[in-house]
């Protein structure tokens, strides 16, 4: 007789059940937090639909790393009747996008996709790893892998659409913990992941399309890859994503100079370029504008 076993993604999800949260609030400081800790927040600030705090759209919440804070993130709850746990992480008031985290991936790690691999291993670790590194792309993948996860563990509640049980039953921790090892081996691109045309992203567009990037990663991952990716110790990956950024310091900083000027013309897909141009005063107007057109877009997204 055949006994079906148990999916990794489920019992990893059980393990941060068990994890305790601080009480509801719209600022959370999660400095020196493991990435399952975090993850277990993002599920506690979904499922709280009641008061003052409560998860509707339109509600606001702070992340901050640090003490007293240098990273700083919000989240925007847009939940929907398919995903009640949707929302837009924002940093300087501009939206996060995938298509900016892969241009700034390949700006700055290039082809060294086991290089980045290493990077988020640690930051997962406890993300105090992020502080003073100097890696924002690090910083921004990290948040928005974290709540991908948690946005999708929503209880069913009383009439969960089939569409909502479909997306929430997305193995997400399976497919984050396989990609990683497949950018330490080299065997993908950031493209292929991050990159809304990616054979393997599987974070947004149809259901269709996310269950085939999922299929084309052939999950074999088991319940302690996952827990060792998210709440692991990994004593063999403690070089500082600070040595990352270093390293790439000069030839990111003449990126990011160039990225300004195609900017003008590539608009929203590369915030760097904002945050490099508004600390002069330059544009703060199309900085507004842009964040609104950004948020739209982002909202019909996901």
């Amino acid at each position: 007789m055949a006994f079906a076993m148990e999916d990794p993604s489920k019992k990893f999800i059980q393990f941060v059940d068990g994890l305790k949260v601080p009480k509801a609030s719209n600022t959370w400081n999660i400095t020196g937090e493991s990435a399952a800790h975090v993850i277990a927040i993002f599920k506690s600030m979904v499922n709280n639909r009641e008061g003052r705090y409560g998860y509707s759209r339109g509600k606001v919440f702070t992340f901050k790393i640090g003490n007293p804070p240098t990273i700083k993130f919000k989240l925007k709850a847009n939940p929907t009747g398919d995903q009640p746990g949707n929302g837009i992480i924002m940093r300087n008031g501009i939206p996060l996008s995938y298509a900016s985290v892969t241009e700034k991936l390949n700006r700055l790690y290039k082809d060294s996709t086991n290089t980045f691999a290493r990077d988020i291993k640690l930051v997962f670790e406890d993300n105090s790893n992020l502080l003073g590194c100097g890696n924002e792309v690090i910083q921004d993948v990290y948040i928005l892998l974290l709540f991908e996860i948690g946005r999708r563990l929503v209880k069913d509640g009383k009439n969960p659409t089939d569409g909502q049980k479909a997306l929430d039953n997305l193995p997400i921790s399976g497919a984050i913990t396989k990609i990683v090892k497949l950018f330490e081996r080299k065997d993908c691109s950031f493209k292929d992941f991050f990159s809304f045309e990616g054979k393997f992203h599987c974070f947004t567009g149809k259901l269709g399309k996310r269950k085939g990037a999922i299929r084309g990663l052939e999950l074999n991952e088991k319940y302690e890859d996952i827990k060792a990716l998210l709440d692991g110790d990994l004593e063999d990956d403690k070089e500082s994503c600070e040595d990352t950024a270093s390293e790439g310091e000069e030839s990111f900083e003449d990126a990011v100079s160039e990225g300004e000027e195609s900017f003008e013309d590539s608009s929203s897909e590369d915030e760097e370029s904002f945050e490099n141009a508004a600390s002069e005063g330059k544009l703060n107007d199309r900085r507004d504008a842009i964040a609104k057109l950004e948020l739209a877009r982002m909202e019909t997204l996901f």
